[in-house]
Order: structure tokens, then C-alpha cells, then sequence
């Protein structure tokens, strides 16, 4: 496992000396919740802290982060995602996407053999309209859906579903979205609340909160791994690789003070380590390590999030088949990456639909995100799974990864565009229109006829920026692959 990015969004921080600066200074106002964390991590490890630990920080405290610091009170608002919040999710552009990940599980479900319980685990669930969406469109009179809600809420040991969040603020809009799916609601945030046989939603912070048990289980993370703590590293002739960090600016001054406060505003600074770290040992040379030599040699930058190979190391484990006749699963993750390193750092601050200028700016108002590596992905899974079956000769076998693809590609492949024309023959003109639009950003590309049409509404489209990668307890041997991962 790689314990520099540890499960539930964290990351754990690096002490380090001997750092030259890299970035001009960066003056930040408030939130002072942040930034007083901040500093105290700083002065309590006795230097400069890793960036993944910042981005844990200023996403994820308590005390002001950009998702843990919202409360229950501010939900409404103080929105993070949709037109007024910084950034818009495929759930919340249209009806469609959720539509196509329900059929997803139930196709999947059926390639597991129809199992009688099924858990359905959604890590980062925004305001929940993915869910919802789900759990509406295969709510359908079929037998084939009747019988896969029964597995997920109506049998005796129902698995029902599983919300991972840490925000106080998204739980409540969550519970608000699947209340037509609940027995009841109750007027109170309760993490643990169990609302009975019907519609068993349950609430956890960290993904090893979820239940490991016999169940078969489904995981979906929808814009989720972009959020997790991710280590930045950069290489120069002189001093080889080397990390980013996040420092004070003068930390003597800040700490000299008689009464022990700090100055009113606080300056945070990047920072490159003088040497190697623990995190260059344990995270960038396996990396680089599983690269071509002329890849290796070719880059500059590099980032590595451990808490992305972790989630998906544990996710892979919990679903493939036990020697024992485990119940099995798959995973499928959608987010803005690549499958080959670009060769440059793909991290950014968002604040309000705009990037802004530093990394640094606006700590716990800003939304920090970074591509995901898919690539590292396969190599983690496929590594563990590898030291797995040398140290447990027939054991658990390894499960499979498949893709990345496109987001257009798997849309299309579960029939999108089919169910657009369903939906537009019952639609209204203004109702039609929004379909349209909403299908038109979440398949097309930069490429596209479509992109000029969708430019004349200040939107880009996410067919091709977005990709999709699963993970089955099935290799491709036994049967075929998912629906949206055929080979093409």
C-alpha cells in the first residue's frame, strides 16, 4: 500500500530541510481557519509540509476546508458545484448521465450473476443527484429492474447504498436528493441513520468505513479521485528530482512573536525540497520506474497521488473473488485524466468557474484539483496484485482493469443517444433543448462540430477530456468485458 496517501482523503506529512524557493510568495486573507491549520502543521513538523498535505487541508478540515468546513447550515448557501458554485458535475448537467450509469450496474450486475444482495458504494456523491438519478431510471417496471432493486433494498440482507462524503453540509443536500427513495427523513444529521427496508442509505466518512463483508458489491467515483491529495515533483540538471512543498514565508518572524500569535496575514510559499524525500523514495521512483526509458527520460514534472492508488488498491481488493468463493464486484471510475503522462503538472486552483493564479490562493475557498493518472492506476493494481499471487499461491486471483476509454465513448456505448431520442419525443421545446445541450457537452469534444454550438453557451464539451475505467472481479477470459469497454 502506499501510506503516503492514506484512505478518506489524507495524506501524511513530510518533514524535510535544506529548501531553496521555487514560487514568489503568496499573501493570503481569509479563511484564517485554514490558515491557522496550516501554520500549525508547519511549526509542529518543523519545516515546510508536502503539498499533498496542504491540498488535504485546504480541501477536507474541519475548520473552513472547502468541502469538510461546510455545515449542515450553509448547504444551500454556499454551494461548490453547479452555476454558482466553482465547478459542474455530468449528474447536474443532465438527466442522461445518471440514467447511464444505472444501466451500467444493472448490466454488470447481470455479468455477476444476478447475485441476490448487491452494495452499491458512491464515493463523492456531490449533492447526490447521481444516485438519485440511478436509483430513479432502474426503478422501471422490467423484471430485470425489479430484481435488481430487490438486491439492492428490498431482500433480507440487501447491501443497499453506500455514500462516502466528509462534508457535513453535502450529506444534507445528498439525503434531500434521495428522499423520494427513503422511508423517512429525518430533520437531523445523523451519519449513522438506517432508514429501515426500504431505501437503506448509510453514510460514511473514509471508504474503510464501508462494510467489507460477503456482499457483492458495485463502486462508482464520479469526480472523485481529482480531489484526493496528490504529491508534485519537478527535475532540473542541477538538482535532479525534487518536490514541491508549502512553507511560511518568513517562519522565524511568524514564530518570534512575545504572546505567540502570528501575524494577521499570513504568506504561504512553494517550495522545492533540496534533496530527496520520502515521498520521492516511495511514490515517484516505482513510477517512474514502470515507464519507458524514453518517457522517463523526457520529464520534467511529475504528480503522483497516493491516496488515488490507495483507494484504488483497496477497492480492488475488496472486490475480486476470495479463495473461499468471495461474492465479487466492480468498480468504475469517471474523471478528467489521461492514460500517458503529459509531461507537465496538471494540478490548479478553481474559485468561482476560474483558475486562479497560484495553488496557494484562497485556501479553503478555492477548489484544489489535478488530473488523474490512469496509467498509475493499472500499474498499482496490477502490482499489488502480482505480490498478492507470489506470496499466496491460490489465493485471490487479480481483477481486471479496463480502459481508460472516453466518456463519449462509454456514453454511446451503453446508448446514450437512444435514450435522447425516448426522452425528446415526450419532451417540451425549452425541455428538448436543455436535453440537447446537456447531451451535446456530456459526448462531445474538442474536436467536435458540436464544440462551436456549445461555445455559444460559455460551455466546453467533456466526451474526450473525460475518462472511464473499471474494474471487474471477471477477466476478460471468462467472459466479456463491461458494457463501454469493448476493445476498440
Amino acid at each position: 500500500m502506499y501510506r503516503l496517501g492514506l484512505l478518506g482523503r489524507s495524506a501524511t506529512a513530510l518533514t524535510l530541510s535544506g529548501l531553496r524557493s521555487c514560487s514568489r510568495a503568496s499573501a493570503i486573507p481569509k479563511p484564517e481557519g485554514v490558515l491557522r491549520h496550516v501554520e500549525s502543521l508547519i511549526k509542529f513538523r518543523g519545516g515546510p509540509i508536502s503539498f499533498s498535505e496542504y491540498m488535504q487541508v485546504a480541501l477536507n478540515s474541519p475548520v473552513g476546508g472547502y468541502y469538510g468546513g461546510i455545515p449542515s447550515t450553509k448547504a444551500s448557501s454556499d454551494p461548490v458545484i453547479g452555476a454558482k458554485g466553482d465547478f459542474v458535475t455530468s449528474p447536474e448537467i443532465s438527466q442522461l448521465f445518471g440514467e447511464m450509469i444505472g444501466l451500467w450496474c444493472v448490466t454488470v450486475w447481470k455479468q455477476l450473476g444476478c447475485p441476490e444482495a448487491l452494495r452499491i458504494v458512491e464515493l463523492g456523491p456531490g449533492k447526490g443527484t447521481l444516485m438519485a438519478d440511478m436509483i430513479r431510471s432502474t426503478g422501471a417496471s422490467s423484471s430485470t429492474f425489479k430484481a435488481f432493486q430487490d438486491a439492492l433494498f428490498n431482500n433480507p440482507n440487501a447491501g443497499g447504498v453506500h455514500l462516502v462524503e466528509v462534508s457535513p453540509g453535502l450529506r444534507e443536500k445528498q439525503r434531500a436528493a434521495l428522499a423520494p427513495f427513503l422511508t423517512t427523513v429525518p430533520a437531523h444529521s445523523d451519519p449513522s441513520y438506517d432508514p429501515g427496508k426500504r431505501g437503506q442509505v448509510h453514510w460514511h466518512r473514509t471508504l474503510l468505513d464501508v462494510p467489507n463483508d460477503n456482499v457483492c458489491s458495485i463502486y462508482i467515483g464520479h469526480e472523485f479521485l481529482d480531489a484526493l491529495p496528490v504529491h508534485l515533483f519537478t527535475k532540473d540538471e542541477k538538482h535532479g528530482w525534487s518536490e514541491v512543498l508549502v512553507g511560511l514565508k518568513n517562519l522565524s518572524k511568524l514564530t518570534s512573536s512575545s504572546n505567540g500569535n502570528s501575524s494577521p496575514e499570513m504568506e504561504l510559499q512553494l517550495l522545492q525540497s533540496s534533496g530527496s524525500t520520502p515521498a520521492v523514495k516511495l511514490l515517484l521512483e516505482p513510477r517512474l520506474a514502470s515507464l519507458p526509458s524514453h518517457k522517463r527520460e523526457s520529464l520534467k514534472q511529475m504528480e503522483v497521488s497516493g491516496s488515488v492508488l490507495d483507494h484504488a488498491v483497496e477497492i480492488a481488493k475488496r472486490i475480486g473473488v476470495g479463495p473461499s468463493g468471495g461474492a465479487g464486484g466492480a468498480a468504475l471510475f469517471i474523471d478528467y485524466g489521461y492514460a500517458d503522462l503529459p509531461g507537465q503538472s496538471s494540478t490548479r486552483a478553481i474559485h468561482n468557474h476560474r483558475l486562479l493564479g497560484s495553488l496557494l490562493d484562497m485556501p479553503g475557498e478555492a477548489d484544489l484539483t489535478a488530473d488523474v493518472d490512469f496509467g498509475a492506476i493499472r500499474w498499482a493494481v496490477g502490482n499489488a496484485a502480482s505480490k498478492t499471487s507470489k506470496s499466496n499461491a491460490g489465493g485471490q486471483p487479480p481483477v481486471q482493469v479496463h480502459g481508460p476509454v472516453s466518456q463519449a465513448h462509454f456514453l454511446h456505448s451503453l446508448g446514450i443517444g437512444h435514450r435522447l431520442q425516448a426522452l425528446l419525443s415526450k419532451a417540451s421545446p425549452e425541455q428538448a433543448q436543455d436535453l440537447i445541450l446537456g447531451y451535446k457537452r456530456l459526448t462531445s469534444g474538442e474536436d467536435d462540430e458540436d464544440t462551436a454550438a456549445l461555445g455559444d453557451h460559455g460551455i466546453a464539451g467533456m466526451g474526450k477530456a473525460y475518462k472511464a475505467l473499471a474494474m471487474t472481479s471477471w477477466s476478460t477470459e471468462e467472459q466479456s468485458p463491461p458494457v463501454g469497454f469493448e476493445q476498440i
